[in-house]
């Protein structure tokens, strides 16, 4: 397969105080060239626009977007959210607002003898709502997200996996973040962690994805300075999906600043190499190792 894409977008801001707003236009288009799935172009065009006023203790925040394709049509999605710093330590919040998913050329035109993809396929949308609570180190959100109709893989009786949209999924969760003390050495350390259950009115026997996310995932991750110049970090995380079994993964980097603009990073992830697979028949990748240089230069007024 090899896909290729561009993207172009001009937007218009203002930064006056009490109000602060954005317009603007994108363009997008990607290419497809596949041996299996064919070759496939899409065009897609947007406006959007968004606005923020401080209020004293009050934020407030509007959001609003139109995207077209020939294929779908047009779809709108909106957004609305506030909060309220109750005082210099806590701060209130909530957000409402709707989203959509557009099949991929996968969900479209994938063919093999265990999965076929569905050219008919729909946009997914989803609408969500949450309200969470801040401190300096501490952050609980709970949300709800229901999505109809949903892009899913059905099997079927003959054995195959088939694209559908397959009907509606209420997931409901709540998260909680800590940034633990700094102690010796150590930059920061964060420990996080993430409840979710879903209701379904598909089979989730037939279903590829309805219990694709975890139930519970919690993740610890910090930076230490190893000295001369030299950072170190990790992250551990946990995971229990809702039809198998847990795992732990462990992730280490290690990156030193060379030049004032220049940083170099070595990553090494799933360092114990755990087998893991969430979807059917999508192994999840093994031990992995990258290396990473970037240049940022401090660009002035």
């Amino acid at each position: 397969h090899r896909t290729d894409g561009a993207l172009v977008s001009a937007v218009l801001r203002s930064g006056d105080r009490p109000w602060r707003w954005s317009v603007g236009v994108e363009g997008a288009r990607e290419e497809l060239e596949s041996t299996n799935l064919g070759d496939h172009h899409v065009v897609r065009t947007a406006v959007f626009a968004e606005a923020a006023a401080d209020l004293g203790r009050f934020t407030l925040s509007l959001q609003a977007r139109a995207d077209h394709q020939e294929d779908w049509g047009t779809e709108p999605t909106w957004g609305a959210g506030g909060s309220w710093r109750i005082d210099d330590h806590w701060r209130l919040r909530a957000h409402v607002g709707t989203s959509f998913r557009v099949p991929s050329f996968t969900d479209l035109y994938y063919t093999s003898p265990s999965t076929v993809g569905n050219p008919e396929l729909e946009p997914e949308e989803g609408r969500s709502a949450e309200v969470g609570l801040d401190h300096r180190s501490l952050s609980v959100t709970a949300f709800e997200r229901q999505a109809d109709p949903i892009i899913d893989y059905l099997l079927g009786d003959d054995g195959v996996w088939r694209a559908a949209n397959a009907g509606r999924v209420t997931t409901r969760g709540l998260e909680v973040s800590v940034t633990l003390p700094r102690v010796g050495r150590l930059r920061w350390q964060r420990l996080g962690g993430a409840w979710l259950d879903s209701e379904l009115d598909v089979d989730p026997l037939r279903s590829a994805y309805a219990l694709a996310h975890p139930e519970l995932e919690a993740a610890w991750t910090g930076a230490v300075d190893a000295g001369g110049g030299w950072t170190a970090g990790w992250t551990v995380r946990y995971r229990q999906p809702q039809d198998a079994g847990s795992w732990a993964t462990l992730d280490l980097r290690v990156g030193r600043r060379m030049l004032e603009a220049f940083e170099l990073t070595l990553e090494a992830s799933n360092v114990f190499d755990r087998e893991i697979t969430e979807l059917h028949g999508v192994p999840l990748p093994g031990r992995w190792v990258s290396l990473t240089a970037a240049w940022r230069p401090e660009v002035g007024p």
